[in-house]
């Protein structure tokens, strides 16, 4: 008896203890810590990490889907407008000339506005669930956490 109240409780205490250390893992869905992101561009090195404790909206978009680039356009002028969040426009076309291009022609905030390098393209697009068919905007909570999906401006003024 006395053994098997010792293994008990001794795998109590491991569950216990191996259990504070786990981590959810990061995936780009509601509810998930937010992957990481770091990019490395002609203003320097930029991370996901400088927003914690912010609200943070990340709008994904190329050239080639027009509604994405609109939809960046949107959330940086809302972000420029104080609306109690920071907005970061992740660009994935293949040319950073033409991402340079187009962030001067759209007049948004280049330092808010990232470029991901052809190299690094496949693993963020597969890390935060993008599709070249269909690119999303992901409304990140102050402790990482995505809390929404393409977010509404109705959502986004409730911040």
């Amino acid at each position: 008896m006395n053994k098997a109240l010792f293994a008990l409780a001794t795998v109590a205490l491991v569950v216990v203890f191996t259990s504070a250390r786990y981590t959810a893992p990061a995936d780009a869905r509601v509810g998930f810590q937010a992957p990481s992101l770091h990019l490395t561009g002609e203003q320097g090195e930029k991370s996901l990490a400088q927003y914690r404790g912010q609200w943070v909206l990340v709008t994904f978009w190329t050239s080639a889907e027009p509604q994405s680039r609109l939809l960046n356009i949107e959330h940086a002028r809302a972000a420029e407008s104080g609306n109690g969040f920071a907005h970061v426009g992740v660009n994935l076309d293949r040319s950073r000339g033409l991402f340079n291009l187009l962030v001067a022609c759209d007049n948004v905030q280049g330092s808010a506005q990232w470029h991901v390098d052809a190299h690094e393209r496949e693993q963020v697009m597969n890390l935060w669930r993008q599709s070249d068919e269909r690119l999303t905007s992901l409304l990140i909570d102050p402790t990482g956490k995505v809390a929404a999906i393409n977010p509404s401006a109705s959502e986004l003024k409730q911040l």
